[in-house]
């Protein structure tokens, strides 16, 4: 999605790469090592049209989205079972790298399935984060907790 929505496919850029080896990372620590997702830094005015043509929500600030994968969509340059892409605010990722990370980690749980919509939900998403960021080796960003 992101810039490839104008352009067409793109080359990931240094930033972009190492996020889809944590990425890597993180879906092996959720024990889905056999996935793939597709991890784009993205401008703050492009997340917001993006959220708005798809997603039909407006807002002032986006820091992360995530689209799954369409089912059968055909993949033949990988062997992995994509599960989607997470577009991420790529001023966070300036600013605040360890949010990014974390930010990643909740897209991915998006893709994996995990939802914030009721009090469980939450409880869950948030238990499965700080996890992964555990197993990761990275602290819990002072700004979310």
């Amino acid at each position: 999605m992101g810039s490839r929505m104008k352009r067409g496919r793109r080359r990931a850029r240094g930033p972009e790469i190492e996020l889809s080896r944590l990425a890597r990372r993180a879906l092996k620590a959720l024990g889905a090592g056999d996935a793939a997702v597709s991890v784009s830094l993205v401008s703050s005015s492009e997340l917001r049209a993006i959220k708005s043509r798809f997603l039909g929500e407006k807002q002032r600030y986006v820091d992360v989205l995530a689209f799954p994968e369409p089912e059968k969509f055909p993949h033949p340059e990988t062997e992995r079972r994509p599960l989607g892409e997470v577009l991420l605010n790529e001023t966070v990722y300036r600013k605040k790298p360890e949010k990014a990370l974390f930010l990643l980690g909740h897209g991915i749980l998006h893709l994996l399935g995990y939802r914030h919509e009721t009090k469980r939900d939450m409880i869950d998403m948030k238990k499965a984060e700080w996890a992964l960021m555990k197993t990761l080796g990275k602290a819990v960003p002072r700004t979310l907790l």
